[in-house]
């Protein structure tokens, strides 16, 4: 809805994304590395 909302959404895909990267790198579990994904998204701080 506005660019704040925009940047907070870019900054979680890039975290988000690393540290998904940096599990599968080290082979961690899938559904181990969607949950922590899940758990990070609901984790975001609100407008």
């Amino acid at each position: 809805p506005d660019p704040a909302a925009a940047r907070r959404w870019a900054t979680a895909q890039a975290e988000l994304s690393a540290r998904a990267r940096a599990g599968r790198a080290v082979n961690l579990d899938p559904s181990a590395l969607v949950l922590d994904m899940l758990v990070g998204l609901a984790n975001q701080p609100a407008a």
